[in-house]
């Protein structure tokens, strides 16, 4: 039996599905299709039970049924992949259709590409954490971001369970600050971080650590200052 959850759920999908269908279609009317780019995204995961839990940070076997953001863990108010990594739809000049990009990009990458986009030239690039994506928009998915560094960092400074994640490549890590746990991940692998493998890769694990501390020592060190040890 379905819970009223759902059905208020998908209450939502659907009002939120047409309307943008005559978001489109307008568009299309005024003429402007070819000079126009419609970005889609949300801005975290789905909650990963309803109603919400409180040990949402628990290895995924606690639970007695999937995650909703299964086979990915977690989901909104943490930084496993269930929580951020979502969809992102693009629509506009350039963009082939039913192309597929499998490339990362991020919220942070968006200021940069609308910027190209608009015709607005270079940004100053030492001021900004994120790189355009007009070439994998252009190019079907093919080609890389340029940014001024190449992991990519998130932070969620909660005072109930702060927490910042790195990844690197195919690698990831969540630290814990309250506990000082770190988790270690291989995204390849085990996309669903079932498996910390922090205890068999330490040199690993430390070196990723450290570049996380960096990073956020250089950006806003009051952030991490009441946790780091």
């Amino acid at each position: 039996m379905k819970k009223d959850s759902d059905y208020a759920f998908a209450a939502m999908l659907a009002d939120l599905d047409h309307s943008i269908g005559l978001l489109l279609e307008e568009i299309d009317r005024l003429g402007l299709r070819d000079n126009t780019y419609i970005f889609f995204a949300t801005d975290n995961g789905a909650t990963e039970f309803l109603p919400p839990v409180r040990n949402r940070l628990d290895h995924p076997s606690s639970f007695k049924s999937p995650m909703r953001n299964h086979p990915l863990r977690g989901g909104k108010w943490t930084l496993y992949e269930g929580g951020i990594r979502v969809p992102m739809i693009v629509r506009g000049p350039g963009v082939k259709a039913d192309s597929q990009c499998d490339i990362a990009v991020t919220g942070w990458d968006l200021l940069p590409t609308f910027a190209q986009l608009a015709g607005g030239g270079t940004l100053q690039k030492d001021v900004l954490d994120g790189g355009s994506f007009v070439g994998l928009l252009h190019e079907e998915g093919r080609g890389q971001v340029q940014r001024p560094t190449r992991e990519l960092i998130f932070h969620r400074y909660n005072n109930s369970y702060p927490h910042s994640a790195l990844i690197d490549g195919d690698h990831k890590i969540i630290k814990f600050w309250k506990t000082g746990k770190v988790e270690l991940y291989n995204l390849a692998s085990d996309p669903g971080e079932e498996k910390d493998i922090s205890s068999r890769n330490r040199k690993l694990t430390n070196d990723l650590e450290s570049r996380l501390i960096e990073y956020l020592n250089r950006v806003n060190p009051h952030l991490i200052g009441s946790y780091q040890k």
